[in-house]
């Protein structure tokens, strides 16, 4: 069984909706049905710009050009094939036009603020260790040549990654031999006004991430384990607090799976 890093964060939100999110086939087989959320343009614009991003690191690595423009291009070129499935706009990306031109703002400020500095060991490379018996996955967008660890964020909300971030560290050290450099999200913010984007470095705690990590990886195996023997969710934890617990994006919402929301 597979565990990817970049679900820790949700999971410390809402482990049901994230376990699902993880494990969806089990749930499936065990005869439980679900709803089809539409996927959140914050999600779309994010995955368009580290496209972008992504595109350029790898060119720095390489020795290649790639401008600003031709960044905007394959950004752009992605969101619009996330496109083909229903996006959920807000009231922050409320339309198509709007989120495209976020996008541009995004890489816009990326090429002003990162771009110059960058020094790219590793982009999006796949690291794999094994685990309890389960594969533990990451793909951190940047390893940089001190070993240093840089993920970029482009939500509306500061949102807490230690947890993303200490297992890529964890992956990095025991594959690597290397002790992780650091620990930086790299977050510009999509907002209404976009005219000025803004970018906000967060630092971990690198060992303290590296805990947190390591205790939710636990803490989905059990979860894993017990749901395989009872069959049934109960004993995960669900948070009808979130701000992703509605209809509208969350799939186990009014469902057997989470009885908590169901009216």
């Amino acid at each position: 069984m597979k565990i990817r890093a970049s679900y820790l964060t949700g999971y410390a939100d809402c482990s049901r909706r994230t376990f699902l999110d993880m494990f969806y086939s089990e749930a499936e087989e065990f005869g439980y049905e679900f709803r089809r959320p539409v996927h959140h343009v914050g999600a779309a614009i994010g995955t368009a710009s580290h496209r972008g991003i992504a595109t350029d690191l790898q060119g720095i690595k390489d020795g290649k050009l790639i401008t600003r423009s031709d960044a905007e291009a394959i950004g752009i070129e992605k969101y619009r094939a996330l496109s083909a499935e229903r996006i959920g706009y807000d009231s922050t990306s409320q339309n198509a036009n709007v989120a495209e031109k976020h996008i541009r703002r995004i890489l816009a400020k990326y090429y002003h603020d990162i771009h110059p500095g960058a020094k790219p060991l590793h982009v999006e490379k796949e690291f794999k260790v094994k685990y309890k018996g389960f594969l533990i996955v990451g793909h951190p967008d940047l390893i940089e040549t001190d070993f240093k660890v840089v993920d970029f964020k482009t939500g509306a909300r500061k949102t807490p990654y230690q947890a993303q971030l200490g297992m890529y560290a964890k992956i990095l050290e025991i594959i690597s031999k290397e002790k992780c450099g650091g620990l930086t999200v790299a977050h510009i913010p999509r907002k209404k006004d976009m005219t000025n984007p803004v970018l906000k470095n967060y630092i971990y705690n690198v060992e303290a991430s590296i805990n947190h990590a390591i205790s939710l990886v636990d803490s989905i195996i059990n979860h894993y384990n017990t749901f395989i023997e009872t069959e049934e969710p109960s004993h995960i934890l669900a948070n009808p607090m979130s701000y992703l617990c509605s209809r509208k994006w969350c799939k186990a919402y009014g469902t057997d799976f989470c009885e908590l929301t169901k009216e």
